[in-house]
């Protein structure tokens, strides 16, 4: 035990039969990878005679303590196993694969780890492990986040609601809702954060804090459904003054004369048109900004407006939702592992919800941003 143990961790594709040989630098499909290296192959292993106890034996991650990867010993193979996660099936995986992506980000090699393994009073020489960037299980991912986007345009109602007029009768008309949107935004960023950790760290696991946002999204939809609100407004009509009936002609017309040279008849002469110049015109046509604005707006006066126009309720939970979404999706990204988000932010996207679902009953739509079904 007072030798030190030099190991090379290397790539080993299954516990039970990868043996590997010395090398610098191997690379990993994913953090749970098992390291499996045959005792023979490790300097300083003739002080195995005697077994040695895992609690005996130290990993260190670019020089920093990793505790938790303890190395399981195999003495009847005589192999050693080293798992970057944990033991199998350790509930703090999440918190592991934090911790590696904290070091990883402290340091200029990106996804490469300099690994050693070493007795608690020996020196230690260090291999690079890098971390494969992509493999075959990211399709699944991809996958989630294609259908997450493309069936909303296919099956448009998905995420629309009819509206009911000022009788609680339903109408021919829909909208596009916004608590809908927001239990199936969370659903997708759930599920295809799920399958980013599995592609990732190799770990299928589902947190109590993704939980907990797809209970709040669907309560929320649910509260949303169940409490009756957002009826069209009633349409009211009042008669302009000076006029009788359809036939009264406007004020501003009523002087005016129409007059016609019977010499020249047809349409009044046009000025000459102007002779094109070489200069091209870069302004953007009026029309292609239409064709890309009027969508946007029409899906934001569905949304977060009502016959007054912006509605407090509809803005404060749409805004909180869209933070919370970045917020966990870079969380996933950067760490490799499902975030945990503390009682304050859970609590903003519980009130938020509650806000909205209980000034629904006050709310009129205005006719004017509806769709007919």
């Amino acid at each position: 035990m007072s030798h030190p143990i030099w190991i090379a961790l290397l790539l080993g594709s299954t516990v039970g039969n990868a043996i590997c040989g010395v090398a610098d630098s191997k690379t990993l499909a994913d953090l749970n990878e098992p390291i499996v290296l045959n005792f023979s192959e490790v300097p300083g292993a003739d002080n195995f005679a005697v077994p040695v106890q895992a609690a005996d034996l130290q990993v260190y991650l670019n020089a920093r303590a990793a505790a938790w990867a303890a190395p399981e010993l195999d003495w009847l193979h005589r192999k050693m196993i080293v798992r970057l996660l944990g033991p199998s099936g350790d509930p703090n995986a999440g918190v592991h694969a934090r911790a590696i992506r904290d070091v990883m980000r402290r340091s200029s090699g990106g996804n490469r780890l300099a690994v050693c393994v070493k007795t608690k009073t020996g020196a230690c020489r260090q291999f690079t492990v890098t971390v494969a960037e992509t493999n075959y299980r990211d399709a699944l991912w991809i996958a989630i986040l294609g259908l997450g986007i493309l069936l909303p345009v296919l099956f448009p109602r998905v995420l629309r609601t009819r509206v009911r007029d000022s009788n609680g009768k339903r109408t021919g008309m829909e909208r596009l809702s916004l608590s809908a949107t927001i239990f199936y935004v969370w659903n997708i960023v759930v599920l295809a954060s799920v399958a980013f950790v599995w592609a990732t760290s190799g770990e299928w696991t589902v947190n109590q804090t993704a939980m907990s946002l797809l209970g709040l999204a669907g309560a929320t939809r649910g509260g949303a459904k169940l409490v009756p609100g957002s009826r069209v407004s009633a349409i009211t009509t009042q008669p302009v003054p000076g006029t009788s009936g359809a036939a009264a002609v406007p004020q501003a017309l009523a002087g005016a004369q129409l007059v016609a040279d019977p010499a020249q008849p047809g349409p009044a002469p046009q000025p000459p048109a102007t002779p094109p110049s070489g200069e091209v015109s870069i302004e953007p046509s009026p029309i292609a900004l239409a064709a890309l604005t009027q969508p946007v707006l029409r899906i934001l006066s569905q949304t977060l407006t009502d016959s007054d126009g912006p509605a407090v309720h509809r803005i404060e939970l749409a805004v909180w939702t869209a933070l919370l979404v970045c917020w966990y999706l870079r969380a996933v990204y950067l760490d490799w592992a499902l975030p945990q988000f503390d009682l304050s932010l859970l609590g903003i996207g519980t009130v938020s919800g509650g806000f909205h679902v209980l000034s629904k009953p006050a709310e009129q739509i205005s006719r004017n941003v509806l769709s007919p079904r």
